[in-house]
């Protein structure tokens, strides 16, 4: 660094520390990488604590995200059913994408689609699932304001009558959607988004033509511009289901 820029830089300083940095050579002193946030993983904490002394509390809900501690592994056998379902519902047709809606810790299906943009541009995954969840609550309000007893008699009506939009929901993706439909998913308030990573699946089993990538690059749903954020999970192939999960937030 330019002994003539240190002066400077240290000549714009308030005082106190000005007097403080005037008794090093400015010979000695150097440019250093410092964390620009606090670390909330223990990895991260020990890389960063090398450039600098830090303090570190440890997120630990995030921790056992990274760990898959954060589900039981009942969950997770649930989890890897759905994700496996979704590539079924595909019936080895690789130009299409599947989407499987799911509440109550995954164990009530709400609705399954897959996409038809041969049939239609926008007839997307995603789009289709998000609205078939709309119509269902459409159906339910109706039949409410009908009969106001109905959800007594009728436990379809009862599991939805007080649900909004996509809230506690949960979202299982062949593959990363676009932005379009992960900006649908946001609007609708999702809980979690779950999708394959697509270069671990055979090239037979799924084609991933979006490179968009809004979660894995973008990270739309952690963008602090947007008024709802969700967590995203890209899992990898069924084969190693189990032992590799990676969070993308």
């Amino acid at each position: 660094m330019d002994v003539d820029l240190i002066q400077k830089t240290i000549d714009e300083m308030d005082y106190d520390l000005r007097e403080f940095l005037h008794g090093f050579d400015p010979d000695n002193l150097c440019i250093r990488e410092v964390a620009a946030s606090s670390p909330l993983t223990r990895n991260q904490f020990k890389r960063l604590s090398s450039l600098w002394p830090i303090n570190f509390f440890e997120d630990q809900y995030i921790a056992k995200c990274l760990d898959g501690s954060i589900f039981s592994p009942n969950y997770w056998k649930r989890i890897h059913e759905l994700m496996m379902e979704t590539l079924n519902m595909l019936n080895n047709d690789s130009s299409r994408m599947s989407a499987i809606i799911v509440k109550d810790d995954c164990k009530r299906i709400v609705t399954k689609t897959i996409s038809r943009i041969d049939q239609h541009p926008l007839d997307h995954a995603v789009i289709n699932a998000v609205t078939n969840v709309s119509e269902i609550h459409r159906q339910v309000k109706k039949r409410l304001l009908e009969d106001p007893d109905s959800f007594q008699c009728d436990n379809n009506i009862n599991h939805y009558k007080d649900d909004y939009l996509c809230t506690n929901y949960d979202c299982f993706l062949s593959q990363e959607p676009c932005i379009m439909c992960a900006m649908a998913l946001t609007h609708s308030r999702i809980r979690r988004v779950f999708f394959y990573d697509s270069k671990t699946l055979s090239s037979t089993t799924i084609v991933n033509k979006c490179h968009d990538q809004p979660y894995t690059v973008e990270k739309l749903h952690t963008s602090p511009f947007l008024n709802h954020r969700y967590e995203v999970w890209k899992l990898f192939k069924p084969e190693i289901f189990a032992n590799k999960k990676v969070r993308t937030s």
